[in-house]
């Protein structure tokens, strides 16, 4: 098992969980740390283990707590550089590749009914597992006037385009996947859903780290 812990007390959180899970005591457990992007190198690296040779079936994902840090955040840049948190480095990016307050809130009221609209097409029922009773993710309990929010919502700062209501929250929140070579799938019958074709990893300035992923797509 290996499984990404973007914040949290630490320790071996793929371990804890094998365990938690029922899985035998032979099933080890490796937890990696890359903040954001540590859910997909939990899959590149099962992946890459698999096409060397190193195991078969590897369950892979990533968890974390936002909700109950109760600690300064991760560092990603030493000060002699910056380290921005979240609204700063997305104030940055809008500055720098000059988006809009409505652009903005015209992509958070977009992307929030398409998010409403996939729950109440019941899109992602099969993957969510409940959890202590709990079988909905809170964020649909109740449909929120989002329209109307982000047009009352003021600038963090002075000048700025980024708001509360067009930035996101703290969550908590965990997935996990089954990453198999073809040949275990098709020994034991399982459908395929996805293929790992190629990955790539990119990384770019941290005074704008949203602007990494245009990397990442232009090397593939």
């Amino acid at each position: 098992m290996i499984i990404s812990n973007s914040v949290g007390p630490g320790g071996n959180v793929a371990r804890l969980a094998a365990l938690s899970a029922g899985f035998p005591d032979s099933i080890p457990g490796m937890t990696i740390d890359r903040q954001c992007s540590g859910g997909l190198d939990a899959v590149r690296l099962a992946a890459a283990f698999i096409q060397s040779g190193m195991g078969e079936c590897y369950l892979v994902g990533a968890t974390e707590s936002a909700s109950t840090l109760a600690r300064p955040r991760a560092v990603f840049s030493p000060q002699m550089i910056g380290d921005p948190d979240m609204p700063q480095a997305a104030e940055n990016v809008a500055r720098l590749c000059r988006i809009s307050k409505a652009e903005q809130d015209a992509y958070t009221v977009r992307t929030y009914e398409r998010a409403w609209k996939a729950y109440e097409n019941g899109f992602f029922r099969q993957e969510c597992m409940p959890v202590a009773g709990c079988v909905c993710d809170e964020a649909f309990l109740r449909k929120r006037p989002m329209e109307r929010l982000v047009a009352r919502a003021k600038p963090l700062e002075a000048g700025g385009t980024v708001t509360a209501a067009n930035s996101c929250g703290k969550h908590d929140g965990a997935a996990a996947l089954l990453v198999m070579s073809r040949t275990l799938a098709r020994r034991l019958s399982v459908p395929p859903v996805l293929t790992i074709a190629g990955s790539a990893v990119a990384s770019f300035s941290p005074l704008y780290p949203a602007l990494g992923p245009s990397k990442v797509i232009t090397a593939l």
